[in-house]
């Protein structure tokens, strides 16, 4: 988390506008710089413990509304469902600087181009990995011990999931980059509050297969109104895959 910090903070000064040669900068002007460095490091942080809560929560709260069994399930399918996005969280790193870039300049359609490379190169690393899964995951999951085969249609739930939030692309990374990631915190924690409420529902009915209900859930839900803010504030389409087009305007949003 820490290290995660001290990352966004360095990204976010790409978002300052380099002064003149030879301009001198006043303590008070630094002093903003850096209040706002950590405000968007902050609430980067917040997010990503968000994220954090989302993928650890459904074991936690299924040792506690059905039994220990039903947790290992769940935890087996999810640390394997976990390399459907590999690629996606690869990206966004690299991604990030040059979303910073584009921002700067107001260049839409170079924004939207990183963000549709991007897409590109989480599904094609995603569904890959997610086919492999579903058509292999009974024999790895029996890697795992006695009975884990019996995850496997959680472990088939997570790995859509996953599919869908590469998708969506790098959406959060172009909300955070473009001095949005407040919103982004905003977001994620209604959608750790939607996740535990489902997973306390669905966990006590359906085990380890409901835990990964309300995880995919919880993907639509975030990703999904991420991406829809990031095309209405930004005029760009982060889950676009198959076409480089020109931009439309961003549109006046009515929400906070």
């Amino acid at each position: 988390m820490a290290c995660l910090f001290l990352q966004t903070i360095h990204l976010s000064r790409f978002l300052q506008t380099p002064e003149p040669a030879g301009a001198c900068q006043s303590p008070r002007g630094e002093s903003m710089q850096w209040r706002s460095w950590l405000t968007i490091g902050a609430a980067s942080l917040v997010a990503a413990m968000m994220q954090q809560i989302m993928s650890q929560s459904g074991v936690v709260l299924l040792g506690v509304v059905s039994d220990a069994a039903q947790a290992a399930l769940y935890a087996a399918a999810s640390r394997l469902a976990v390399f459907v996005t590999f690629f996606l969280s690869a990206i966004a790193a690299i991604a990030a600087p040059m979303v910073v870039r584009a921002h700067e300049a107001n260049d839409r359609h170079a924004m939207q181009r990183v963000a549709t490379i991007c897409a590109r190169f989480a599904l094609a690393g995603a569904i890959p990995v997610a086919g492999a899964l579903i058509l292999g995951g009974g024999f790895v999951l029996k890697m795992f011990g006695p009975g884990f085969a019996n995850a496997f249609p959680a472990l088939a739930i997570l790995a859509c999931a996953g599919v869908v939030s590469a998708s969506t692309g790098i959406c959060a990374i172009l909300l955070i980059m473009t001095e949005r990631s407040f919103l982004v915190s905003r977001i994620m924690t209604y959608t750790v509050v939607c996740q535990v409420a489902l997973t306390l529902a669905l966990g006590n009915l359906y085990g380890a297969v409901g835990a990964a209900l309300a995880s995919a859930v919880a993907v639509l839900i975030s990703n999904g109104t991420m991406a829809w803010k990031v095309h209405l504030d930004l005029g760009v389409n982060p889950a676009r895959v198959w076409a480089l087009v020109e931009c439309r305007p961003p549109q006046e949003s009515s929400l906070p």
